[in-house]
């Protein structure tokens, strides 16, 4: 945000895409830190997270440095999947209405469940299709039974089919 000008005698700014790193052209300083129209559709209507090549790009931007220069995240994966995971839970509870997916139970504690582990499906972490909606007593009951790690999806259907 280095390059300014003064229009109808405000400062605007010559801003990038945070994803992309897209000249956005001159914005106010509030917009500076916003995905450009393009990115920010296609969150909006995939669900996805950005691929791991604009990340790289907009960390390095960030840093202030060039793309050949970048050294590495100073997040791990882990750190900035978990991250992006509680970003999508709102979305995975409004799709299926609030109600447990094993018991029908709705409100109340809600849980987001992977399917597929989140720690052994890194691939799958962030896809929508892999989370359902558990109540709290659902989840922890499950965890139970199957443990926290390792888990799969003919683990949970067995689970929904004893109860």
């Amino acid at each position: 945000m280095t390059d300014s000008i003064m229009k109808n005698g405000r400062q605007i700014y010559r801003v990038r895409c945070k994803t992309c790193n897209k000249d956005r052209g001159y914005q106010r300083k509030e917009e500076a830190n916003k995905n450009c129209r393009s990115c920010e559709n296609i969150v909006k209507s995939t669900g996805k997270i950005h691929s791991e090549e604009s990340k790289i790009k907009r960390s390095a931007w960030n840093q202030g440095i060039d793309v050949a220069d970048f050294k590495g995240f100073l997040t791990t994966k882990d750190q900035r999947d978990r991250y992006h995971f509680a970003k999508i839970v709102r979305k995975v509870f409004e799709r299926d209405g609030f109600t447990c997916d094993c018991c029908n139970k709705y409100g109340g504690k809600l849980n987001a469940h992977h399917l597929e582990s989140f720690s052994t499906n890194p691939d799958l972490r962030l896809e929508l299709n892999n989370i359902i909606t558990l109540c709290e007593p659902c989840h922890l009951q499950f965890h139970v039974e199957y443990t926290r790690k390792n888990n799969t999806k003919d683990q949970y259907l067995k689970y929904k089919e004893e109860k």
